[in-house]
């Protein structure tokens, strides 16, 4: 083996190894490679044609000092800006006599993949033999698992997650719990010219490798999910690294060589166990996330580029936030989201007062005891939240200095009446034209009410503005930080003139006189209220409609209707009813025109689709109570859980039903707490298999994971023993293994064909496809009582427990039934590629097409009807907004051109005039 390797191929140079014996000190003889004997050392000198007396040997590296001058051993090329990435390669010990052992080299990975694969000797007998034995299998996991190292920007992807759905698409059957996945071996940390490395979903991985520092240019190394219980000192190595994603693993602290890494601009540690974070001396870090850890101090930073801190669900005692490099500290006033819920932290940092260009600032669940004046005048401001505190006073003008300040919520605090009167007083002077909501309680309303009334007469009080929405705080006894709110529906944005919860001549409360039926709504992981603004509108509806997402019979017969045969063909199948030509355009976006003539309509309309839709029964909808619940600290709803599944189970007492929902964390809080209380759940993409989730919480192990797993699958089983009725909804993405490691026989699951950019939950909404699956719900909730069991829906077959949906163009959808393995193939088999929002379907070919191009990439510019403005083009709603009014594409070459560009930069011809198959939004 070594022979060939040292054979000359004609009109190349070639490389030799000279092995170097131990001594000295280890500046002198570098460090022992992995997998190499430590009493040898490896150098590598370039020996040209000829001239063999120029040899050189190199001590200390595995690599030239020169990299100009350095080969692969195989082609004899060099190691330049190559599209393909290098690695180090184990060939068996020289036959020489002189040494025995391994030694690496550093090769083109392309060019071990033509030995090993292609039999491919290079001209000089060569042989995959050559190689250590072990490797060679490794390599080939590797090479197996991420075939996105031979892209243009090779990077290195290890998803266990995606590989179980590949897998399950194939007829392989997805076992409870799932079997556990191999570590990554260390061939996968063998390479060189890597942009990025993403290792999910591995909870075999407990520790990286020393060799994870040789990973040279590195940009981007992302570990989610995996058993990583320390961080290896040698990821401070990777000195052009910029986001170090961590979220999801087992880490108390960070080495200190990563606050040195030089380029660093973000890094997430999101549910870990970090107590420690070392100072973070980049000067271009921008994002800092530590949530759902266990701090009690802020890091230093030298930065003056940080745009974002979220360290919410810690145990903070102080917001103090030094600087990293005492000499130059950081300016904050670019930071624009700062997130502190869910900590012990009694007064804010000095340092907002710089934060000029705060946009969200998140206090809730804290101890504070006042807010600084500086708030008052943070002019970018859009959130404000420090409900739940200690806070009996407030800045003078809190709501006068704020141009854009759209959300303030301040319940739960034992405000004075007179701090609470000059909020009121602020809203009613109508300075601040952009405030959406201000969050007061029923104590804070009332007592300024009562002061009111003893320094005047009663008549003199003026009706609450309909932007402030009061309820009552719930409290929740013991160790966990949450957020309970019970609002009457009709309470979330009054009508004009309509008082409000405690305030003279105001409905009363709900918690004395509760509605018919509870919504719960469990709030995800940016630990923030929501599903209100949905229910306001659900509300204000009036009525609700059952079958509003009926079942139209099985997917198999739809596609045969369809007469697609392809799996491509297919997936635009169901997308058939959200054509151009149906729904409304919502407003401020014109008609589409076409030079060449072609009929056009407008986009499809994002609104709430019409009571009238549906198959069913209309029901009157009367006033119902909501019940707002957040987990700050982004444990899963799992934290004191015996206290806070009391406090749920009082409270939905005296209702005769109660939904839940929730997406994400939410959908997972629903689904561990409505088995005990709920007539009806519905959850958006809910994590089930919390080990190998991408966003899970917290945990001490992965048998704590497995438990609090295993406890929500028992809740699930025990509400579809009472007759409850549970759905799930998920996209054609890893959430969807989720939802099939649900108890199957409990729950019924809708899969929605396409991969969500944003929170699905919110897609859906801005699809006008969620209103419709939660009126359906409601409407379910109406037609049972206490005692009688929901039937139909409640107990449908087994083929009506999985389907897929097809979206509607007016908003709502249409489900199909089809077994598991039907739909797992469709999406994740051979040829699968689920649409993103705002991609489209190409009329003629059926082709996906990206949202940014405006002729169909198969069929061409010239083809007629073949682009994003035809009338038969199937586009997916929820994307971004483009292409605008004037947006325009060529149609000589096909080149997306923005409105403002009149002339197409790829081939000069004009906007207007310039060919007759340009397409321009108007």
């Amino acid at each position: 083996m070594t022979a060939g390797l040292d054979a000359e191929p004609c009109k190349r140079p070639r490389l030799m190894m000279v092995a170097q014996p131990t001594g000295g000190s280890q500046e002198e003889t570098g460090k022992a490679l992995p997998h190499r004997d430590p009493e040898v050392k490896v150098a590598v000198g370039v020996v040209e044609q000829g001239n063999d007396d120029t040899c050189q040997t190199y001590r200390g590296d595995h690599r030239a000092p020169d990299a100009n001058v350095e080969r692969c051993p195989l082609c004899c090329y060099y190691f330049g800006n190559c599209y393909w990435p290098f690695i180090r390669v184990p060939w068996r010990g020289r036959p020489d006599g002189e040494r025995s052992g391994e030694c690496w080299r550093l090769c083109h990975l392309d060019c071990v993949r033509k030995l090993l694969f292609d039999s491919n000797d290079f001209g000089r007998g060569l042989s995959a033999d050559a190689i250590e034995t072990g490797f060679v299998q490794d390599l080939t996991k590797v090479l197996e698992w991420s075939p996105q190292l031979y892209r243009k920007a090779p990077h290195l992807r290890v998803c266990f997650e995606e590989q179980r759905l590949s897998r399950a698409a194939q007829g392989e059957p997805l076992p409870w719990p799932p079997p556990a996945s191999p570590a990554p071996p260390l061939a996968a940390f063998s390479f060189e010219g890597l942009v990025e490395i993403r290792i999910s979903a591995c909870p075999a991985l407990r520790k990286l490798p020393p060799e994870i520092g040789r990973i040279k240019g590195v940009k981007t190394l992302v570990m989610i999910s995996t058993g990583l219980v320390e961080l290896a000192a040698e990821v401070g190595q990777l000195h052009e690294l910029e986001h170090l994603f961590l979220n999801g693993n087992f880490l108390r602290s960070l080495p200190a060589s990563v606050g040195a890494l030089p380029n660093l601009t973000e890094l997430c540690l999101d549910a870990n166990r970090v107590e420690y974070i070392p100072p973070l001396q980049s000067p271009y870090l921008k994002l800092i996330t530590a949530p759902a850890n266990h701090l009690t101090s802020l890091p230093p930073v030298a930065s003056e580029c940080i745009e974002r801190i979220e360290a919410h669900g810690n145990a903070l005692s102080s917001a103090v936030l030094p600087a990293a490099l005492p000499c130059h500290p950081p300016q904050w006033d670019k930071i624009v989201s700062l997130k502190l819920m869910g900590n012990q932290i009694r007064e804010l940092p000095a340092e907002l007062a710089n934060m000029s260009r705060l946009r969200i600032a998140m206090f809730s669940s804290n101890r504070l005891r006042e807010l600084p004046a500086c708030v008052a005048s943070l002019g970018w401001l859009e959130w404000l939240f420090a409900y739940d505190n200690d806070l009996h006073d407030l800045p003078e003008g809190l709501l006068k200095g704020h141009r854009w300040l759209e959300r303030v919520l301040l319940e739960g605090n034992p405000l004075s009446a007179t701090a609470t009167a000059r909020l009121i007083s602020n809203v009613r002077e109508g300075g601040n034209i952009k405030l959406r909501a201000l969050g007061l309680d029923e104590a804070q309303v009332r007592t300024c009410a009562e002061a009111a009334a003893g320094a005047c007469d009663v008549g003199a009080w003026q009706v609450l503005p309909p932007c402030i929405s009061v309820g009552k705080v719930v409290h929740v006894s013991g160790s966990g930080q949450y957020w309970m709110k019970l609002t009457r529906s009709s309470q979330l944005r009054r009508l004009e003139n309509t008082p409000a919860v405690g305030e003279p001549g105001g409905p009363v409360s709900p918690s004395t006189s509760p509605a018919r039926f509870l919504v719960v709504a469990f709030s995800a992981s940016q630990g923030e209220p929501e599903w209100l603004g949905l229910l306001r509108r659900l509300w204000a509806q009036g009525q609700v409609r059952q079958g509003r997402c009926p079942n139209r019979g099985s997917l198999e017969d739809f596609f045969r209707s369809k007469d697609a045969s392809s799996v491509e063909a297919c997936t635009a199948a169901l997308w058939s009813s959200c054509l151009r030509g149906q729904g409304a355009a919502p407003a401020g976006v014109g008609m589409a025109t076409s030079t060449d003539g072609l009929a056009s309509t407008p986009p499809l309309g994002l609104h709430s689709p019409s009571v009238d839709e549906g198959d069913g029964a209309v029901n009157e909808l009367a006033d119902f109570d909501v019940l707002s619940v957040v987990d700050h600290r982004m444990r899963w709803y799992s934290e004191d859980a015996a206290s806070f599944s009391h406090t749920l189970r009082e409270v939905a007492r005296p209702y005769q039903q109660t939904l839940c929902l929730g997406a994400s964390m939410g959908g997972f809080g629903a689904l561990l707490h409505g088995g005990q209380i709920a007539d009806v759940v519905v959850a958006f993409s809910p994590q089930a298999n919390l080990l190998e989730a991408c966003l899970r919480p917290p945990g001490v192990d992965p048998a704590a994971l497995e438990a609090l797993a295993n406890s929500m699958f028992d809740s699930v089983r025990g509400a579809a023993a009472r007759g409850a009725r549970i759905t799930v909804h998920t996209a054609a993405d890893e959430h969807l293994l989720h939802a099939l490691a649900l108890p199957q026989e409990a729950v019924q699951i809708t899969v929605h064909p396409l991969l969500p950019r944003k929170p699905f939950a919110r897609l859906l909404d801005r699809a006008g496809v969620l209103m419709p699956i939660v009126c359906e719900a409601v409407a379910e909730l109406l037609q049972r009582t206490s005692s009688v069991p929901l039937v139909g829906a409640a107990r449908d077959g087994v083929a009506d427990r999985f389907c897929v949906a097809s979206w509607l163009a007016g908003g709502g959808c249409e489900r199909y039934s089809a077994p598991p393995e039907k739909v797992l193939n469709l999406f994740f088999g051979p040829g699968a590629h689920p649409p993103r929002p705002g991609d489209w379907f190409c009329s003629k070919c059926h082709r996906r097409n990206m949202s940014a191009h405006f002729f169909c990439w198969s069929c061409g510019p010239q083809a007629p009807g073949a682009n994003l403005l035809d009338v038969q083009a199937c586009r997916i709603p929820g994307g971004q907004n483009f292409p605008r009014k004037g947006d325009w594409g060529c149609g000589n070459c096909g080149q997306a051109h923005c409105s403002y560009q009149l002339s197409c930069d790829r081939c000069g011809l004009a906007k207007e005039g310039g060919h007759p198959k340009t397409v321009i939004v108007s």
